[in-house]
């Protein structure tokens, strides 16, 4: 009779511990599948991205500005952090990191910082310029608030080329002249030494073609 209450106490057990491991909450990387195109997005307690997600879900687009609000129910509208994780695949080439954030932010690729303005700030942008291998790297996007307003946003794409060259400048406007020059009286009076005494010299005149300028055209005005 004894052997028997003590296996029906530790089925008891055991039931009990497998009901409370179910209802733990676990991290988006292991409960939350997102689509490749998506972000695994994790919302923590406090500024330090530490401890057990309050909210772990999936976004199309790090693009966000709460105000001073919450980001989402059970996240508090100040003191609190973020973190975006996503793998995409590249071609190779130089690629363009860009992250505006308040309060703190930063972008890692493959584990490597190349944006980071981590401390509390107003909404600033940032920007950071990586080469990359042609293939999967993953792509994660770190935020904390602060207090006051909160907004996050993150985007990526290929580098400007270096040393491209500006694009060529307008053509001077052309000028349109008219078949009948306009004909002026000229500046200075002919000197009376060259004239016969007593009597007066023809007019001088000055004769040009009547010249507009065109208007400047503006590219991609």
């Amino acid at each position: 009779m004894k052997a028997r209450s003590s296996g029906f106490v530790l089925a008891v057990v055991v039931v009990v511990l497998a009901a409370l491991g179910s209802t733990t909450p676990r991290a988006a990387s292991a409960a939350t599948s997102c689509a490749s195109t998506q972000w695994s997005a994790d919302f923590f307690g406090g500024t330090a991205l530490a401890g057990t997600p309050l909210v772990s879900r999936c976004d199309a687009a790090v693009a966000f500005d709460w105000g001073v609000g919450s980001p989402a129910a059970g996240v508090p509208a100040d003191q609190f952090s973020a973190r975006w994780t996503r793998t995409d695949t590249f071609n190779a080439g130089s690629y363009t990191f860009t992250a505006t954030g308040d309060d703190g932010l930063r972008i890692k690729v493959d584990g490597m910082t190349v944006v980071d303005g981590w401390h509390d700030q107003a909404a600033t942008t940032y920007t950071g310029t990586t080469t990359l291998t042609a293939g999967a790297h993953t792509v994660v996007v770190e935020y904390y608030e602060a207090y006051g307003n909160a907004s996050m946003s993150a985007s990526y794409g290929p580098a400007a080329a270096a040393g491209a060259a500006p694009p060529p400048r307008p053509p001077p406007p052309e000028r349109t002249c008219s078949a009948t020059p306009t004909c002026r009286p000229a500046r200075r009076p002919r000197p009376a030494s060259s004239t016969a005494a007593g009597a007066s010299g023809p007019s001088r005149q000055r004769c040009r073609p009547t010249c507009r300028r065109a208007p400047r055209v503006v590219p991609g005005g």
